[in-house]
């Protein structure tokens, strides 16, 4: 499971956190690159876990800037603004649907054209934050969300004050 939510730093011993290295992330553009990373974990398996290791050696697509050369490209190509308004349309979306939830089998996909979008590898966009074991008995009471390895409430286990780090603009597998 790959997600953001602002202010979350707690995970488990076997994921990690990712930041971006070289730019200050905002929230819609955290949740969109969320999305992307979550489509390659499929390629995860239970001998090839998801860990900080796997994800910094895989490439991602991401949206490159009109007119960027698609066979000659930077990570300054990458289209941050597309990120922020596709996300933005997303949830305002959202917000319209949840007075009108569809029964269940009624759900459809808005295709997304990724023609113009470039690969990049994860490794080189952000910093990993490896977690750290946290035993029940280190706990302590709070609003930070921890997640485990549980079927429980999307693997949020409990909430804590004892962050295992700092850093409030990352995202966690």
């Amino acid at each position: 499971m790959f997600f953001y939510q602002q202010g979350f730093v707690g995970y488990g011993d076997d994921n990690c956190g990712l930041k971006l290295k070289y730019r200050e992330g905002k929230p819609n553009e955290y949740l969109f690159l969320a999305t992307v990373i979550s489509s390659i974990s499929v390629q995860a398996s239970f001998t090839n876990k998801l860990r900080g290791t796997w994800y910094v050696v895989q490439t991602i697509p991401l949206p490159l800037k009109h007119g960027t050369n698609l066979a000659d490209y930077t990570q300054e190509d990458i289209d941050w603004d597309y990120m922020e308004s596709f996300m933005s349309r997303v949830q305002e979306a959202a917000t319209k649907r949840l007075a009108n939830l569809p029964e269940p089998g009624q759900k459809s996909k808005t295709p997304v054209d990724v023609s113009g979008w470039g690969e990049f590898k994860v490794g080189e966009l952000f910093d990993m934050f490896p977690g750290r074991r946290l035993k029940k008995g280190d706990f302590k009471d709070g609003d930070i969300p921890f997640v485990m390895a549980s079927s429980y409430n999307n693997g949020v286990v409990t909430t804590l004050s004892n962050p295992i780090s700092k850093n409030e603009n990352f995202f966690n597998s």
